[in-house]
This record gives structure tokens, C-alpha cells and sequence, in this order.
């Protein structure tokens, strides 16, 4: 249900856009305190948004964790190539 602008008193034109809020409400919002359509998509943001995040500093943490050790294979290839180390 589409509202368009009438032409009528204050009063009218306000009951009509009461009637209109009403109406389209409970499909936003949902009907007795259900999740409506607002609330799903706003929950489906805030959970992308957050499993990025999650994706990002396990991306970090995995850096912390792997490039000391890396590093330390690097050295002992090194090393070894030289026969320092056997």
C-alpha cells in the first residue's frame, strides 16, 4: 500500500498517514514484538560487519603467530646453507 499526497485538511491528510503507519508497521517492525523486517536486516549488518572484524584480527593473529617462526626457519635454512649448523 502505497500513500501519496493528498489534497485534503490537515486532519484528513494526518489520519491517512496514521492509517498508513498502521498498516505498514507491523510488517517493519513485526507484528506483538516479533522481528520485522527492519530488525532482521539490521541484525544481518551488524553480523556481517562483526564476522569481518572476526576475520580481520584472526588474519592479524595468525600474522603474530607465524612470521616469528618463519623468520626463525628462514635463519636456520640460512644457516645451514652456510654449515654452521648441521
Amino acid at each position: 500500500m502505497s500513500w501519496k499526497r493528498g489534497s485534503a485538511s490537515a486532519e484528513v491528510e494526518l489520519s491517512r498517514v496514521q492509517d498508513w503507519i498502521e498498516y505498514v508497521d507491523p510488517d517493519l517492525y513485526g507484528p506483538d514484538g516479533d522481528d520485522g523486517m527492519i530488525r532482521e536486516f539490521r541484525d544481518d549488518k551488524a553480523a556481517a560487519m562483526q564476522r569481518s572484524k572476526d576475520i580481520g584480527t584472526l588474519l592479524k593473529l595468525g600474522q603474530w603467530v607465524l612470521t616469528p617462526s618463519l623468520i626463525g626457519l628462514v635463519i636456520m635454512s640460512i644457516l645451514r646453507a652456510l654449515h654452521v649448523i648441521t
